[in-house]
């Protein structure tokens, strides 16, 4: 089993987490984005030894048509606990594909946060711009 000093490399600091998210986006006509909107839990990980949940809710404008869903990873290099990417940001992302789908994501959080999903898809590839609340809820604290 791993120790927690080993999860993310958290001797020099930073933020990693794992969890399940979604993503959608519809269509805009001509030059009008269409509504977009994602949804992601996980836990989060921090060099102090701090254990969260983070719960993120987003909506916004969006370009193509389709949806992503499956498991994250997310790594926030930036930050110093995962504190730091509680409340609220706007985030960028694109992404999608037909069955074996992936999508980057990118938060203007106090981490930097970059979240990397893998898993299914349908409707084609697309870009989402959004923004929303990240929730932490603390598990372990130090």
């Amino acid at each position: 089993m791993m120790g927690m000093q080993s999860i993310p490399q958290l001797g020099r600091g930073g933020v990693v987490g794992i969890g399940l998210g979604a993503a959608g986006a519809t269509s805009g006509l001509g030059w009008h984005l269409g509504l977009a909107g994602s949804v992601s839990v996980g836990l989060l990980f921090d060099s102090h030894g701090n254990i969260g949940l983070a719960i993120s809710p987003s909506g916004g404008r969006g370009e193509g048509a389709g949806w992503t869903a499956g498991g994250q990873f997310t790594t926030a290099p930036f930050a110093n606990t995962i504190w730091d990417l509680g409340g609220p940001s706007g985030s960028v992302g694109g992404g999608g594909g037909a069955g074996l789908a992936g999508a980057v994501e990118v938060s203007s959080n106090g981490g930097g946060a970059v979240t990397e999903t893998v898993g299914v898809g349908a409707g084609g590839f697309g870009m989402t711009f959004l923004g929303g609340p990240t929730i932490i809820v603390p598990l372990v604290c130090h």
